[in-house]
């Protein structure tokens, strides 16, 4: 049975794994027109398995058993690994990148593949939003209390008007540039509410035209502030205040 992160059936995996299989062209037959048409498959299925995994988060968020998978991890090694895998897609349109991680000690806990899961929405939308040759950095540090994880650019921006609407499921600001891009409005929703439920907070600060930065902070250590649904029958201590 074919499945994808959190282990739910879906055909996206053997679409995308025998996409692979015929780029490979190993009977040479393929023209050139052939592979482009089988490169733009692999990155439209790519493209909707995202869709899915954050609209079946953002329902399993309003379902009580939706819980967190706390462990100590180390943020530094999460966030190389997150950004290793954005590569080609910062390469094909000539971006510059920089990761700078200012800790000396990363070890955080929260849960990693969620973690992951927020700084890889916010990171697509970064890319896909900034036009060739712009500059995208993610900036990490980590304090006795708290982590921190910046994602900027010198994308195109967000107007005063759209930014109340921008945490809204389907939303999506209505101008030129962003006509152009292909997205689905619920990437940053389903990062928010990730960021929040582990106690933490994800704000957004934009210029039109002069790019944005999405600051996600988090507890360092999971605390009894941190919220978690399956622990409030009965265990109070981690509900948050």
């Amino acid at each position: 049975m074919d499945t994808f992160e959190g282990g739910r059936s879906t055909p996206l995996t053997s679409i995308s794994a025998f996409t692979g299989i015929l780029l490979k062209n190993r009977d040479k037959n393929l023209t050139e027109r052939n592979v482009d048409q089988l490169q733009v498959m692999r990155r439209n299925a790519a493209q909707l398995k995202t869709l899915l995994g954050n609209l079946l988060e953002l329902s399993d968020m309003h379902n009580d058993s939706y819980e967190l998978s706390y462990g100590r991890f180390n943020l530094r090694s999460s966030l190389e690994e997150v950004t290793d895998a954005f590569m080609p897609a910062i390469l094909k349109k000539d971006q510059y990148f920089n990761l700078n991680i200012d800790a000396a000690d990363a070890i955080v806990e929260a849960d990693d593949t969620r973690v992951r899961q927020v700084v890889s929405n916010v990171l697509t939308n970064a890319i896909m939003y900034s036009p060739e040759h712009a500059n995208i950095k993610v900036s990490a540090w980590v304090t006795d209390l708290l982590f921190t994880v910046t994602v900027s650019d010198d994308g195109i921006g967000i107007k005063d008007r759209d930014k109340e609407e921008l945490f809204t499921v389907f939303f999506r600001a209505d101008n030129e540039s962003t006509r152009a891009v292909s997205g689905t409005g619920i990437g940053l929703v389903t990062a928010k509410q990730i960021v929040e439920l582990h106690g933490g907070e994800l704000t957004l600060t934009s210029n039109e035209g002069e790019g944005t930065a999405v600051h996600i902070s988090m507890p360092r250590f999971r605390t009894r502030h941190t919220y978690n649904r399956n622990d409030g029958a009965g265990n109070g201590e981690d509900r948050a205040a």
